[in-house]
């Protein structure tokens, strides 16, 4: 992490290189024990980007939390497995949750220049944690999901699009952690309906579970105020965190190495606590808060105490606003700045904007 303290600049392209050199050959040091995780991998859906990862903790039971992790990568490059040399990258995620006794997946999904559009990416890893569900054997288990930066967004996206919402699987779904995500996009008028804050907007009938939103303390600049403005406009209770000393990349790149991973075993302790108040409280119903500006309920179960990292805040459900969807533009990503390009989101753009945001993990 002294390296990383190091690097100047925060955006990827000033990131990348470096944080790979700090992380890297301590996770090929560790290759032998990483690799000892077992790890199966299986087809989903139908092409090469429908791939997934499934790591498993060392005694699995029926009832083994299973943790679905999608990652980053501006939604034009990213892959369960990276070509070297940054191959053992996932695979340390992978083998840390599974030694911390989960089941742990990581699925491919389509990219843009597959011609994926809107809602599609987050489409597939809603198909993998189908394909999870149906043919894993463990038919007790409760479901977290965990989206890194363009992951983030197909997460929030899996459980606040009407059209993808499945009264079967999004129940056994109890928690997301949504870290370093992209919250919003510029003003064009397309993208302003598939971004989380849109889908947040949009949600009042859709419950969603617990929520857990983390950023590095170094992260990318214009995500902190998006991810500020973002919880502001929440209408359910919701914990946060900020990673001390992390970039944007080291979150995920750290893991395994036995440096900065505080926040990755304080989401195991959160989402730990999340199941026994739960299955405390009533174990037969769902761990859900309905969004923006629904009444909660009595028996809405409150947020949980954890320990803190840089610093950790705790939001209860506030009374909704008249005029929240009017304040919810303050909630955005400079267009110039941010990770998620519109043709991510299904609008048309010149072709040299495309080529400048395949540079952007």
């Amino acid at each position: 992490m002294e390296q990383v303290a190091q690097i100047k600049g925060r955006e990827i392209n000033d990131i990348l290189v470096p944080t790979l050199n700090a992380f890297v050959p301590i996770l090929e040091s560790k290759r032998a024990s990483i690799e000892q995780t077992t790890r199966e991998t299986h087809q989903y859906d139908p092409t090469d980007r429908h791939m997934l990862d499934v790591y498993y903790p060392p005694t699995p039971r029926p009832d083994t939390p299973i943790l679905i992790f999608s990652y980053g990568g501006g939604f034009y490059i990213g892959a369960r497995m990276l070509p070297a040399p940054a191959s053992i990258i996932y695979h340390n995620l992978g083998s840390f949750f599974a030694s911390r006794g989960f089941l742990t997946v990581v699925p491919d999904y389509r990219l843009v220049d597959s011609g994926v559009k809107f809602p599609g990416a987050a489409q597939d890893v809603g198909d993998a944690i189908q394909w999870v569900v149906d043919n894993l054997p463990f038919p007790d288990s409760d479901i977290y999901v965990l989206g890194h930066s363009a992951g983030a967004m197909n997460m929030f996206t899996i459980l606040n699009l009407p059209e993808l919402y499945s009264p079967t699987l999004n129940p056994r779904i109890k928690g997301a952690v949504l870290l370093s995500g992209p919250l919003y996009y510029g003003k064009d008028d397309k993208a302003k309906e598939r971004v989380p804050l849109a889908l947040l907007e949009s949600a009042s009938a859709i419950p969603t579970p617990r929520l857990l939103l983390g950023i590095g303390e170094r992260d990318i600049p214009c995500l902190h105020p998006a991810m500020e403005k973002f919880g502001e406009a929440l209408r359910v209770s919701y914990d946060e965190f900020v990673a001390k000393g992390h970039n944007h990349l080291s979150l995920v790149f750290a893991l395994g190495t036995g440096q900065g991973e505080e926040w990755a075993e304080d989401v195991v302790k959160w989402i730990h606590a999340c199941s026994m108040h739960m299955h405390k409280n009533n174990p037969k119903k769902p761990n859900y808060h309905l969004l923006m500006g629904v009444e909660p309920s009595a028996s809405r179960v409150t947020s949980t105490r954890l320990e803190v990292i840089l610093y950790r805040r705790i939001h209860p459900c506030p009374e909704p606003r008249k005029d929240a969807r009017e304040e919810s533009n303050w909630a955005g990503l400079l267009a110039a700045k941010t990770i998620i390009s519109s043709l991510d989101l299904g609008v048309e753009h010149s072709a040299s904007r495309v080529t400048n945001k395949r540079q952007v993990n």
